[in-house]
């Protein structure tokens, strides 16, 4: 069986800790897993910083960002993944895409920013403006 899609998140943001439970409470079968990227270091991140902070990046097999993104974790939700192949028209995925950069640029000013504890790379001064990667390694 291969391992779980690895979706790294930004955890001082609201909206997107929000979507994090939001998966979590539906993902029956444990096939994703959330880590916040501003707790890895530079050297152990699957890809650059810059990719991470400006995007949703999903890694399974090919590279999708964004809305894309969110496609490919829906298609691993039970009761949820019928919806994938529909918002994947083309209509609904340019409204969708326009949509999710709406949210992605504004996530602070929409959802706030979490308080509470820094990490050790946003107290180093790296901010964020990115949002969340997917990443699914596939085993060999």
């Amino acid at each position: 069986m291969n391992e779980p899609l690895r979706v790294y998140y930004d955890g001082l943001c609201v909206i997107c800790r929000a979507s994090r439970s939001w998966v979590e409470r539906r993902d029956r079968n444990n096939l994703v897993n959330f880590v916040d990227f501003r707790d890895i270091d530079d050297a152990d991140l699957p890809t650059s910083r810059e990719l991470l902070l400006s995007n949703v990046v999903a890694v399974s097999g090919s590279l999708s960002t964004g809305y894309d993104a969110w496609c490919n974790i829906l298609e691993l939700l039970p009761r949820w993944r019928f919806v994938a192949p529909l918002l994947r028209l083309a209509g609904l995925s340019w409204v969708g895409r326009m949509l999710y950069r709406f949210i992605a640029a504004n996530r602070f000013r929409l959802g706030g920013q979490c308080k509470g504890r820094l990490s050790k790379n946003h107290q180093n001064g790296k901010s964020a403006l990115g949002y969340i990667r997917v990443e699914k390694r596939v085993s060999q």
